[in-house]
């Protein structure tokens, strides 16, 4: 089963980018409080990482090390 997300882009003032599955209320820009983050900025093929927010945790996952 796939399930798709709609996500919005985040850039900080440092240069950093990300997309994240929700948006700051009442706005386009991604929100780092959100459940799912993607960290795009960097070298994608190696530095690429997904957030996952659990509660009050949050779990990195670095995307580079995963296999089709």
């Amino acid at each position: 089963m796939i399930i798709t997300k709609h996500m919005f882009y985040h850039k900080t003032d440092g240069g950093a980018e990300y997309l994240c599955s929700s948006s700051v209320k009442g706005t386009e820009e991604g929100s780092l409080e959100a459940k799912y983050i993607v960290r795009i900025d960097g070298n994608i093929k190696k530095d690429a990482e997904l957030a996952i927010r659990f509660c009050e945790k949050t779990t990195i996952i670095n995307l580079s090390v995963l296999k089709p």
